[in-house]
């Protein structure tokens, strides 16, 4: 099965994707499911009602779509709330963009989200790659605090903060790696050195389909790397639950 591990969809000002786009998108270029979250509007400010949107896509179209919940740690309680009544809802994971959201990812105040997560057996997405407040350290650093909770790292630290990535990842079972955005041989290294901890994700419309599917797609000849790669780690976290 291969999976994208991240699109977006709605109407925003930066990013405007809707279904029927993903869904010709996603059958153009051979993916069986896509992981959807909502734009960046709803991220920082509107998360119910993005939670609302990705919702209504997953049980329209529940062949097709997993779905991330978003809840800006700045909300406080409200938070705990929106992201516990978005997975009772069905949703699959959760996703944080603190560089929009106004937080450092080690910051404690994302902790009672975490603490969520952890309740309901459900990965936690970190956009990564802007400084000062999302580097591939500050999510190591989280991910130690939640040894049981599966935690995905968005883009790789996005080239710039690539190199971190190593240390990151240096006795961390429960940190995985999103390809989205990078170089090939960014995307390459990743798979050959994490081959069960990587996670192809595109971020369309932000950066087409095809093109990060075909960067992918070079990263080994091995088939079962290629596979795990391609949707099977994500689907083991997605529906294995979290970290052992």
């Amino acid at each position: 099965m291969r999976i994208d591990g991240l699109v977006n969809v709605g109407d925003g000002i930066y990013k405007k994707q809707n279904l029927e786009t993903i869904l010709r998108e996603m059958d153009a270029n051979g993916i069986d499911k896509s992981v959807l979250c909502p734009v960046e509007e709803s991220i920082t400010i509107y998360n119910r009602e993005g939670n609302d949107l990705i919702a209504a896509a997953c049980k329209e179209y529940p062949d097709k779509f997993y779905g991330y919940a978003v809840a800006n740690p700045w909300y406080g309680k409200k938070a705990v709330e929106m992201l516990t009544d978005a997975f009772e809802n069905g949703l699959h994971a959760a996703l944080f963009v603190s560089s929009l959201q106004g937080f450092t990812i080690c910051d404690p105040m994302v902790d009672p989200l975490i603490e969520v997560c952890r309740k309901y057996r459900k990965p936690a997405y970190f956009h990564t790659g802007t400084p000062s407040f999302a580097l591939p350290l500050q999510l190591c650093y989280l991910a130690r605090r939640f040894p049981d909770v599966n935690f995905i790292m968005g883009h790789c630290g996005a080239n710039d903060f690539v190199y971190d990535v190593d240390a990151s990842m240096r006795g961390m079972k429960n940190l995985y790696l999103e390809t989205s955005l990078n170089y090939c041989e960014t995307i390459f290294k990743v798979v050959e050195d994490y081959p069960d901890r990587v996670i192809f994700g595109s971020d369309s419309p932000r950066s087409p389909l095809e093109f990060e599917l075909g960067k992918a797609l070079k990263a080994s000849e091995d088939q079962e790397i290629m596979e795990k790669f391609l949707g099977g780690n994500l689907l083991r976290i997605l529906e294995g639950g979290a970290s052992e």
